[in-house]
């Protein structure tokens, strides 16, 4: 089996629902083996910033990001920031709605989710909860700039099983 599903109180319909579920991510899974022989991947998160200066002050001081690059790309200012083994480009454009359109947060991990919840909120940083400890894997959410949601998080993937653990495995050494 695919995944691990508990059952529901509507029985029949959650099995239907796994069953549905497994044949999705098995089709998928088929498709990617024979037609898709590439090394695409997701290279970064790309933000508008309504102030670019402040959004890039702020993700090297709360999280460490480093600037890669900050200039003139495809005519706007650009500046492309270094997160761990992650990247995210910020535009030099006010967001265009007040909503956050199709992003709903950007994952961030960390090996130490303690530290970096502790150091965040001697900044200033408001949290929406307490940490969130599901045994193999724990998190908490941060807004950042332009109302950008921030799930920060930390998973052990030795207490994971099947594809989660493989998913969380290619990080640091785990």
């Amino acid at each position: 089996m695919i995944g691990s599903h508990r059952r529901s109180k509507r029985g029949c319909h959650a099995s239907i629902r796994t069953l549905a579920h497994d044949a999705t991510v098995l089709a998928c899974r088929a498709r990617n083996e024979t037609s898709f022989n590439m090394t695409e991947h997701i290279h970064h998160t790309h933000l508008f910033c309504s102030n670019i200066d402040d959004t890039i002050t702020w993700w090297c001081d709360m999280l460490g990001a480093e600037v890669a690059f900050d200039g003139d790309f495809g005519g706007a200012r650009n500046v492309f920031i270094r997160l761990g083994s992650g990247r995210i480009h910020l535009y030099e454009q006010t967001p265009r709605d007040d909503g956050k359109g199709a992003v709903h947060h950007i994952g961030i991990r960390t090996d130490n989710l303690e530290s970096l919840e502790a150091r965040l909120r001697a900044n200033g940083i408001a949290f929406r909860s307490d940490i969130r400890d599901f045994g193999a894997w724990k998190y908490i959410m941060c807004p950042a700039p332009d109302g950008v949601l921030l799930e920060l998080f930390q998973a052990d993937p030795d207490k994971l099983d099947g594809d989660a653990a493989e998913y969380f495995s290619d990080w640091l050494g785990d």
